[in-house]
């Protein structure tokens, strides 16, 4: 390789054994191409190091490593993209287990108190009716008593499915808290309301759901 050098060349300094000075040089290499390095210059017995990095790419290894660059961005982005997918699905579980009932399945009360003043403004806006149905299971507390816990835990939920799958799709079946649940049935009337109570409570009636003794209903109170 040829020197190309701010004056002379490296193996005319002026540096004794042991010496150490900082240089900057330009190196042709043998393609043709002109590196400019930095470095220092360390001084042996019969011979002179050169110690350097470069300061300016060749045109091919530009292109290298843009390419490799863009290839590193393009698995940054893939990453990135994977990350985003993940954090939404984690929000989405995250306002879903905030909204909804652990045990039951469906609306908590917190969700039902967040959808209420919507369809109450809806309904005053548009002139349509609005019904709200509480049921409350009965003698529960003696349901627990007789039978424990895990008995009534499985009332609670056939009862919430069975809610559930009687309301619109519209409508929002919510456990308000223990026993109790409450219905919000949006363009409904008393009458249609109380209607659709009765339907309920005489299909809580026909249901094979408890895991009580035969002689034992649940019934629940609208």
């Amino acid at each position: 390789a040829d020197f190309l050098s701010e004056g002379q060349a490296p193996p005319t300094l002026d540096l004794r054994p042991g010496d150490r000075r900082p240089c900057r040089f330009n190196l042709r290499t043998g393609d043709g191409f002109v590196q400019s390095l930095s470095g220092f210059c360390c001084a042996g017995r019969d011979e002179i190091l050169l110690f350097a990095e470069k300061r300016q790419l060749s045109g091919g290894e530009v292109v290298e490593r843009i390419s490799r660059l863009n290839d590193e961005l393009t698995d940054l982005t893939r990453q990135l993209q994977k990350k985003n997918q993940e954090l939404r699905r984690v929000n989405t579980l995250v306002t879903r287990l905030m909204k909804t009932d652990e045990l039951t399945g469906i609306a908590n009360r917190r969700h039902f108190l967040e959808a209420l003043p919507t369809a109450l403004s809806f309904a005053r806006r548009h002139g349509h009716p609005l019904a709200l149905a509480m049921a409350d299971i009965d003698h529960f507390k003696k349901v627990n008593d007789t039978y424990g816990h895990d008995a009534g835990d499985r009332i609670l939920v056939g009862f919430a499915r069975l809610l559930a799958d009687s309301c619109r799709a519209e409508d929002l079946p919510a456990r308000f808290g223990g026993e109790e649940f409450i219905l919000l049935l949006p363009g409904t009337g008393a009458e249609r309301a109380c209607a659709f109570a009765e339907r309920l409570r005489g299909k809580l009636e026909r249901s094979r759901f408890s895991p009580l003794d035969a002689a034992e209903k649940i019934t629940a109170s609208f």
